[in-house]
């Protein structure tokens, strides 16, 4: 299982990167969002399930003060960051 997650850690940090998002606790989301979205691991909290299910409302009323800050970047690496 460990390896699975490095090579999603890889792919949202190159996902990351191509927004100049070097936070750690971003890319970590956004790990989280791929893994649940390929259901392969944990499913992630109820803000990593709000953006996975495309659930806008909860999303927002779930996201950290960072999280709301990369809304947009988490969200669409759920449609197109990929291992």
């Amino acid at each position: 299982m460990k390896d699975v997650y490095t090579q999603y850690q890889k792919a949202a940090k190159s996902y990351a990167d191509k927004f100049g998002i070097t936070d750690n606790h971003i890319i970590d989301i956004i790990t989280s969002v791929m893994m649940a979205r390929d259901r392969v691991g944990p499913l992630g909290g109820s803000f990593v399930q709000a953006v996975v299910n495309n659930n806008l409302f909860e999303a927002v009323s779930r996201a950290d003060s960072e999280c709301i800050k990369y809304i947009k970047e988490i969200t669409s690496a759920c449609q197109w960051a990929r291992v």
